[in-house]
């Protein structure tokens, strides 16, 4: 007899476990719940971190932008100030042919002035446009990142 009762307690707290761990309906929607909340959870960290990326990349997009602008804006400038200086000095030309001999050392010297200044022009010229081309490829490269993101992002969204 004192073996039973040890034995039939131990029944008793194995069939209150059984019975505690069994999966009853209401425990497997809590459980089924639960997943789905933390997958929610899950999704919209992920949601929140991907459009912080999209605004750092509408921002550097807006950045790179701008130096495109200004960049554009100095080559067109430097290339009207030489077309300009080209002008002034086929025609400071043109009056040495047509003046006397005394005001020809003066417009000679103007004109002289005028080619330096076309030649510091160019080299202005070629710098605005080696920074345009530099600012070119920025963007351009940018735009293919953009792509990639949008496919990503585009991929992540048929899951």
């Amino acid at each position: 007899m004192h073996r039973l009762v040890p034995l039939l307690s131990t029944m008793a707290l194995m069939a209150a476990a059984v019975w505690a761990q069994s999966d009853t309906p209401d425990s497997r929607v809590t459980q089924t719940l639960l997943t789905e909340v933390r997958q929610l959870r899950l999704d919209l960290q992920t949601a929140a971190a991907t459009i912080q990326r999209v605004q750092i990349a509408m921002y550097r997009m807006q950045s790179e932008t701008a130096l495109l602008d200004r960049a554009t804006g100095r080559v067109d400038d430097v290339r009207f100030r030489c077309e300009q200086l080209e002008q002034q000095r086929k025609g400071a030309l043109y009056q040495v042919e047509q003046v006397d001999a005394s005001q020809r050392e003066a417009v000679k010297a103007a004109a002289a002035r005028l080619a330096e200044q076309e030649q510091q022009c160019q080299i202005d010229q070629v710098d605005a446009e080696t920074q345009f081309r530099t600012e070119q490829s920025k963007m351009n490269d940018f735009q293919d990142q953009l792509s990639r993101l949008d496919a990503a992002l585009g991929a992540y969204g048929g899951k």
